[in-house]
Order: C-alpha cells, then sequence, then structure tokens
C-alpha cells in the first residue's frame, strides 16, 4: 500500500489487474506510423492466438521538450486473459 499523499487532491484507486501488449517505439507521433504499429501489433498478437480487449493507448514518457530521436513511447492494447 502506498503512503498517504500529502496532498488532499491527490486521489489513490486501486485499478483491477489487466494484461496488455506494447509496442516501443521512439522519435514523434504521427497518424501514419501508429497505424502501422498498430497493424504491426495486431498481426503479432493474432500470431499467438491472442484477442484484444478494447482500444489502443498511447503512452508518452518524456516532455515534448525532449529531442524526437530521445523520446520512449508505447502503443498499447488490453487482451483478453486466460488460464
Amino acid at each position: 500500500m502506498p503512503p498517504e499523499p500529502g496532498n488532499s487532491r491527490i486521489i489513490i484507486q486501486k485499478i483491477p489487474e489487466k494484461l496488455s501488449a506494447s509496442i516501443t517505439f521512439s522519435g514523434s507521433v504521427k497518424k501514419e506510423k501508429l497505424d502501422a504499429l498498430e497493424s504491426k501489433l495486431l498481426k503479432w498478437l493474432q500470431g499467438k492466438n491472442l484477442k484484444t480487449n478494447g482500444n489502443f493507448r498511447l503512452a508518452r514518457y518524456n516532455s515534448p521538450f525532449t529531442p524526437s530521436f530521445l523520446r520512449h513511447n508505447e502503443l498499447l492494447i488490453d487482451v483478453e486473459m486466460t488460464l
């Protein structure tokens, strides 16, 4: 359990566990690049017989002032958990 926040505007919530697949990439985020990465990730998931659940999400880990070639990004999609 995390420590209590020192600011009353900060709320800690428990998020249900889920399984996601991701593909990492660097550089700027453009529609053409995202479309190609979505196709690549979906093709890989189909090859593993994994079903997606929901929409793609984009995670950006750097400030907009970071040079494009140093930026770290991920494209994620939830995958159905099977036991």
